[in-house]
């Protein structure tokens, strides 16, 4: 099954941690600003390195981060 990232929920976590911003996500995650933005906005599956490294940064489940799609969707996208 295909997932992608839940933006919503790591927008809640990062602003809990203050980060409002992508910029912000991206500089404490260490991830670059067009990788999270491909996260954010979902066009790119995420790896389970990225998740896990956005799951440590606010300290939530990757599980929390990830919402699964339809695989079907997923190729006609």
């Amino acid at each position: 099954m295909a997932h992608r990232l839940n933006a919503s929920s790591l927008r809640e976590a990062a602003a809990r941690a203050g980060d409002t911003t992508d910029y912000r996500i991206a500089k404490r995650s260490g991830l670059a600003r067009a990788t999270l933005s491909r996260l954010v906005n979902g066009h790119v599956e995420p790896s389970v390195t990225n998740v896990m490294r956005l799951a440590t940064c606010y300290g939530v489940t990757v599980e929390s981060l990830l919402r699964p799609i339809d695989h079907e969707a997923a190729l006609a996208a």
